[in-house]
């Protein structure tokens, strides 16, 4: 049993390396498929050898022993992977053998900067919108999570208040302060980076110390950790020819990871380095793991299939009663949480999701559905004109993408965060007045 499920893992890994050259996608070149593929082999298949030979002893202390429940979890995950790039790269191949999509496209980027004050002034303005909404919904908060860490108490009534347990439409107001926040802040860098401007990088200093803020205000560590990354790879989007490579993604990396110690140590207050060190590797390799292994063994031996009812039901328009999968899954694998008025939320991979709605059906046919949605995005960026927001959105959607690796799938069916972080960019690259022709893709 060992032996084959070391090889199917290993074969997994085979196969995925094949078939991305196969595809023709370059690893280390930067694009919204390479960002999904790394986090989707970083935190949702990496660490399965973790799990079945029981090396992570908080998963073990939390029940995640049985076996069959980790093989079957793995088979999946390695379907979800594979499926997503057959069905991307399939898609990809026929487009660029029917030469169907046109995009315009820039000849140079040779734009006076001073023809850039349309452009401040629209990311001025739309940042100026966040920090309103963050201050309303501030205003309604009665501790914030990163106050109450930082002074020693436990930050997870005040991070549930915040976010789960909010008194209100949590994910609007999210919108702004984490999203469109996020946005901004990669838009100003790109310009400051491009034109070398000096009003553009104060500008970007005070959306970055903002965004930074508002990310981590729920002493939440991985918001951040990926602002950062972001940023990074803008850079190297911008200045290596959208390569990255060994060295530049060692020196993430390792800045990731110094990010991420500090944060444990504030946040969660882990007295050592190794404690950390520990529960860092603990999260990124198994986290999303274990929420797929609970899902298993929750549906349908504790809940029925779902059949769609974890899918978004806006002001109630469908007629069936939305299920919050993440925040009800928590309840029967954490009973003590709800016990003391916390509301955890236990997400996990998209392929999770699909099962806990249609069973082995949904697995089989997801990451088809993964595939052609990011051919879909794709199509939709190409549309950009400008280089440097072109960096920014291939970066940005790219990662919001990347939730398929984290965070279900149904987000996807209403993605008011992409449609409004698109709209902002291709908003930015019209004001930018760009010289257009049409060429094939």
């Amino acid at each position: 049993m060992t032996i084959l499920f070391l090889l199917v893992w290993a074969a997994t890994l085979f196969i995925f390396i094949f078939i991305t050259k196969a595809t023709k996608l370059t690893i280390g070149k930067i694009s919204e498929i390479q960002i999904f593929l790394s986090l989707t082999v970083l935190m949702s298949f990496l660490g399965y050898p973790i799990l079945y030979f029981k090396l992570d002893d908080y998963r073990v202390m939390t029940g995640i022993t049985d076996i069959k429940i980790i093989v079957t979890a793995m088979l999946a995950a390695s379907w979800s992977l594979i499926g997503a790039i057959l069905a991307y790269g399939i898609l990809d191949s026929i487009s660029r053998k029917k030469r169907f999509l046109n995009y315009p496209v820039k000849d140079e980027e040779n734009e006076n900067i001073n023809a850039l004050t349309p452009i401040f002034l629209f990311w001025s303005l739309i940042f100026s919108v966040v920090l309103f909404v963050t201050y309303v919904y501030i205003s309604k908060i009665d501790s914030l999570a990163i106050l109450e860490s930082l002074s020693g108490k436990s930050v997870a009534q005040s991070r549930s208040n915040m976010t789960n347990n909010f008194s209100g439409s949590y994910h609007w107001y999210s919108l702004f302060f984490y999203d469109l926040s996020w946005v901004c802040s990669l838009a100003l860098y790109a310009l400051a980076l491009t034109y070398r401007s000096v009003f553009g990088w104060f500008l970007f200093s005070i959306f970055f110390l903002c965004t930074s803020f508002f990310l981590t205000m729920t002493a939440q560590k991985a918001p951040f950790v990926f602002f950062l990354a972001t940023i990074f790879l803008v850079h190297s989007y911008l200045r290596s020819g959208k390569m990255l490579s060994t060295a530049k993604m060692l020196s993430m990396s390792l800045v990731s990871l110094a990010a991420v110690l500090i944060m444990y140590i504030l946040f969660m207050g882990s007295g050592s380095f190794i404690s950390a060190l520990s529960s860092t590797a603990s999260r990124a390799l198994t986290g999303q793991l274990s929420g797929a292994y609970n899902y298993l063994w929750i549906f349908p031996e504790k809940v029925d299939y779902l059949l769609g009812r974890s899918f978004p039901n806006p002001s109630g328009i469908f007629p069936f009663d939305h299920y919050q999968i993440t925040t009800e899954v928590m309840k029967i694998v954490n009973p003590h949480f709800a016990e003391r008025g916390v509301v955890g939320s236990q997400p996990t991979m998209y392929w999770g999701e699909a099962y806990a709605n249609f069973g082995w059906v949904g697995v089989l046919v997801a990451p088809l559905y993964v595939g052609a949605y990011f051919f879909f995005w794709k199509w939709c960026i190409g549309f950009i004109v400008r280089p440097h927001i072109k960096a920014v959105a291939t970066v940005w959607i790219g990662l919001q993408l990347g939730r398929f690796a984290f965070s279900g799938f149904s987000w996807s069916m209403f993605p008011v965060t992409l449609v409004a972080g698109f709209l902002l960019l291709i908003t930015a690259d019209r004001l930018s007045k760009a010289n257009i022709k049409y060429s094939h893709f």
